[in-house]
């Protein structure tokens, strides 16, 4: 099996729970970006979905790692 493979999966697998969990989060705690005359978007846009995939690619790193999140930090 390639190297990459336990990666990808688990970094598919945080970013499909962290990024409905931080828009969740945005939404409630008011963290949005708001349509206006200046903007592109027509609908209310949640800010925190760099961080879903900043969670997801440091659990990547985590997962190719053999001493886990200690090389990460």
């Amino acid at each position: 099996m390639p190297v990459w493979v336990v990666p990808l999966a688990v970094s598919g697998g945080v970013g499909l729970v962290a990024t409905p969990a931080a828009r969740r989060l945005a939404l409630g705690s008011g963290l949005v970006d708001r349509p206006g005359p200046r903007k592109a978007h027509r609908r209310v846009t949640p800010y925190l979905g760099g961080i879903a995939i900043a969670v997801a690619v440091v659990a990547a790193r985590a997962a190719s790692s053999p001493r886990g999140l200690d090389s990460v930090v």
